[in-house]
């Protein structure tokens, strides 16, 4: 028996429900750690599981599994407070091709978010004017 530790609602746009499942990740051997989760309402909604060193490291493939299932899919879904076509589930920065390119990415991340904050700003000052 599987033991759920999170769920979401997504909404496709011809208002149908998409239904997240994650379960709790389970040792199963030494350096082995196995997380299921299942994505139901849009064709194949087998139990899947995704695989790391440890239970954090299971669950974030997890939820990347996740996103990657609905992508691929090609139907738009939004969640709860999201804007249309946004599921809610975060690309992660990959760890796997070592640290310096890891960081290379978040620096990127990094000055995207400062210079949409600065533009939001330089937008909001204008339209308070």
């Amino acid at each position: 028996m599987i033991e759920i530790v999170g769920t979401r609602d997504l909404i496709t746009a011809s208002k149908k429900v998409v239904s997240i499942e994650i379960g709790k990740p389970e040792k199963r051997k030494e350096d082995e750690f196995a997380c299921p989760f299942q994505v139901n309402g849009l064709g194949d909604s087998r139990l899947q599981y995704a695989y790391g060193m440890d239970a954090i490291q299971a669950l974030v493939m997890a939820l990347d599994g996740i996103r990657v299932t609905l992508e691929k899919n090609g139907e738009s879904v939004t969640w709860l407070g999201g804007d249309e076509g946004e599921h809610g589930i975060p690309r992660f920065v990959p760890q796997f091709f070592g640290a310096g390119f890891s960081k290379h990415i978040e620096l990127i991340i990094d000055k995207e978010i400062a210079l949409f904050a600065e533009r939001a700003q330089e937008k909001a000052k204008k339209d308070f004017k």
